[in-house]
């Protein structure tokens, strides 16, 4: 049994079959050597030895002459489901038709009918397998109404679809969800209901469409309250799909946006907006066994961060699995809250507007990108085409960081036609009928706009989009719903001029400050190859950074806490985990890796990083932040044991606690980045999100050392002054652009609420 949930975990779908079909026979029928037989066959994921097994069974039973049993059934259930997953759909066909042979002879059924309808939908599947779409719904129409199941008319509406009888489809689906048991997993509702809106857009039936849309998100909000982190990871990339087809679909007809919001709001992020309402959920009951299991999950979460070992790594996940799951059963009595675009009008002033951008596929590889815009006393969103991707990848691959840029003011102003006018001419400039100067603009990016700074683009006569309406970038706008209480700054932990080199010695004195050598357990080292040996240089702007930001603070009444030099270690950042504090600052490197760039180094092999479909798997493992003696472990150099190695990865993050801060700094390099999916940008920016911060400022490029200084003192010295944070962030913005008119220096950071 704890081999069959290990392996579900994995996702061997055969497996899982197989073993629970067999396990109920061989119990009834084989001794236990049989039985480990076939649970080890089973096990490797051997399909063409299943089949041997299950061939030998099958004759097993006929020298014993006991085909008309029920246990004979059941064998044959399984062999028909090892048919399937083989693809050897003539066989399942022939096993179906013998199964409904023999049932009428079968003495000990009492209730044929349940086994008749039971392999009539093996059969009917069989047929849709093979494409005999008329055999598929002739073979359902054989069982009498009143004795079909959920099932049978899942498949009968594949068999109509598939037939292009779209409406029957619907009908069928419709009733499928009518018959759907309360305690089948609603996943496989919401599923039937993805099936019924792909169907209406097919049939080009936009009222149904509507109708099913509105089903869709309804039954979406349910299953995203009782589904665990692990199942929605997998689902969500399939009802991205969805969306992009209604997307799609409505974009001809200028109606129903208002549904097209609701869609976005629904789906974007909402794989963080789960985990984060789950931890809001449990700590409101204040049932100590809740937290208590929550705080186990927690732990386990951890213990993955740190573990190399691939049996070790499935054995948490089924754990961390497992408790959830259990949470969820426990706290289903009271569901998350969902939005509308109703809910998101009535949070906004007359100067305010809310703008969700999307993109959308139109053709093979064609991606299109929209805004759906809504102001207070509009009646209904509106969608605005944009551009297509292949426009926005020009302006994205433009790298501002080359030199090449600053050589002249000829090649000053072909940057400024390039990138900023022209990226102000695809995206602003289609707006500009919706926004007045002065509104207040929070809109939530989407693809690649959430690595381009369109912020700072600037309109014809130069005038950046900053400066003509205050814009503030946010995860969703469903954000605006949620009411957030005022954060009084009282303390502060500050990192900067942090000595990445040190020896051992230093590294056991300072681990040993937070932990004893037998109690710790540290995460996993950090290896580079031989492409990386030039380390991590010393960055001296940092120490005065935080020296002056910490005098700015103490002026304040505001106590900062600063970690410099060789005190500022992994470990005592991951000492604040669960501590109270409104600002946490860190200036110091960090990094990002693309996927095919992190394969080809030798270092991500110590992680075990193997291509998964859960992406934030890998890509909170691609990028970090570098503290004080983070050096060895990225020259490849040994680590003292118990100490951790100064690369915090943002995997490492995403388990800790920061819910009681208000804003984190990311006072370093290419901080922004990450692997774009419909649930924002994978890295360190969702690792702090998922770890509870509220406000984000990072940097899109390598960053100047003396610039970045100058940026985040202005900024504190507003910030603390009484400014907001936004307004804080563009007067810090616009002194550095004073000084280095250069976009280089003063337009990688972008700030993320």
């Amino acid at each position: 049994l704890a081999k069959i949930q290990i392996l579900y975990y994995i996702g061997n779908q055969f497996v899982i079959k197989f073993l629970f079909f067999l396990r109920q026979f061989l119990i009834r029928t084989m001794n236990y050597a049989a039985m480990e037989r076939a649970a080890l066959i089973a096990s490797w994921g051997a399909i063409d030895e299943a089949h041997e097994t299950i061939t030998m069974l099958i004759e097993y039973y006929l020298n014993k002459n006991q085909l008309y049993t029920i246990d004979f059934l059941d064998l044959l259930s399984c062999a028909i489901s090892v048919a399937h997953d083989e693809k050897d759909y003539n066989e399942g066909l022939q096993l179906s038709k013998q199964a409904l042979d023999i049932i009428p002879h079968i003495a000990e059924i009492k209730n044929p009918m349940t086994y008749t309808t039971k392999f009539r939908n093996a059969l009917a599947s069989s047929y849709i397998y093979l494409q005999q779409y008329e055999n598929a719904i002739t073979t359902i129409n054989k069982i009498a109404p009143n004795n079909r199941t959920s099932k049978t008319y899942w498949i009968k509406g594949l068999a109509e679809n598939k037939s292009g009888l779209y409406k029957n489809a619907i009908q069928s689906w419709q009733h499928c969800i009518q018959l759907h048991d309360e305690n089948e997993p609603i996943v496989n509702r919401l599923n039937v209901y993805a099936a019924l809106l792909a169907t209406a857009i097919e049939s080009n039936t936009p009222i149904e469409t509507r109708e099913m849309v509105d089903d869709f998100i309804s039954q979406m909000n349910k299953v995203i309250s009782v589904t665990t982190s692990m199942d929605l990871n997998k689902m969500l990339p399939v009802y991205q799909i969805y969306y992009e087809l209604f997307l799609l679909y409505y974009s001809s007809f200028d109606s129903h946006n208002d549904i097209a919001y609701n869609l976005a709001i629904s789906l974007k992020g909402v794989a963080l907006k789960s985990m984060q309402d789950l931890k809001s959920r449990i700590y409101t009951t204040q049932n100590r066994n809740i937290i208590d299991k929550y705080e186990n999950l927690l732990k386990f979460e951890t213990e993955l961060s740190q573990t190399t070992e691939i049996n070790n790594i499935e054995i948490l996940k089924n754990q961390i699995y497992n408790l959830e799951q259990s949470l969820l059963v426990e706290l289903n009595r009271n569901p998350a809250h969902s939005y509308s675009w109703t809910n998101v009008k009535a949070s906004l002033n007359r100067n305010t507007v809310a703008i969700e951008f999307v993109d959308y596929m139109i053709s093979d590889s064609k991606y299109q990108y929209a805004a759906l815009i809504l102001r207070k006393d509009w009646d209904s969103p509106q969608m605005i085409p944009l551009c297509s991707k292949e426009e926005l990848e020009q302006i994205s691959r433009i790298n501002l960081e080359d030199e090449k840029w600053r050589k002249n003011s000829y090649a000053q102003k072909d940057l400024d036609k390039r990138y900023f006018k022209k990226g102000y001419s695809l995206i602003w400039s289609k707006l500009e009928p919706y926004i007045n100067e002065g509104d207040n603009v929070y809109f939530s990016p989407s693809g690649l706009l959430h690595q381009i700074n369109v912020e700072v683009l600037k309109d014809s006569i130069g005038r950046q989009a900053n400066e003509k309406y205050n814009l503030y970038r946010v995860s969703s706008t469903r954000q605006l719903c949620i009411e957030k209480p005022k954060v009084k700054y009282t303390n502060a932990t500050l990192y900067g001029g942090l000595i990445y080199e040190m020896d051992s010695t230093q590294m056991i004195a300072q681990s040993r400050t937070y932990h004893s050598a037998e109690d710790y357990v540290a995460s996993r080292g950090f290896v580079a190859d031989s492409s990386m040996r030039e380390g991590w240089s010393y960055l001296p702007a940092t120490k005065s950074e935080v020296e002056k930001i910490a005098r700015q603070m103490y002026e304040q009444g505001i106590r900062p806490e600063r970690y410099t030099e060789t005190v500022g270690t992994e470990e005592s950042f991951k000492e604040l985990s669960g501590r109270h504090i409104p600002i946490i600052h860190l200036a110091t490197h960090g990094f990002f890796f693309k996927d095919e760039e992190a394969r080809k180094r030798d270092y991500f092999q110590a992680f075990n990083l193997e291509p998964s479909k859960n992406l934030e798997d890998n890509s909170l493992k691609r990028s970090g932040l570098i503290l004080a003696g983070g050096q060895r472990a990225w020259l490849n150099q040994p680590i003292p044991a118990n100490v951790e190695d100064g690369i915090l990865l943002a995997e490492e993050i995403a388990t800790m606690d920061l819910s009681g801060t208000d804003l984190v700094v990311l006072s370093a390099c290419q901080t922004g980045l990450g692997e774009i999916t419909s649930e924002g940008v994978f890295g360190l920016q969702r690792a702090f999100k998922k770890a509870g911060v509220q406000t984000l400022i990072m940097s899109l490029w390598r960053v100047n050392d003396a610039a970045t200084s100058l940026m985040m003192q202005t900024f504190y010295e507003h910030l603390l002054s009484g400014q907001s944070k936004r307004k804080a962030f563009a007067i810090a913005q616009q002194a550095v652009k004073e000084k280095y008119n250069d976009p280089y220096y003063w337009a990688a950071f972008i700030m993320l609420d």
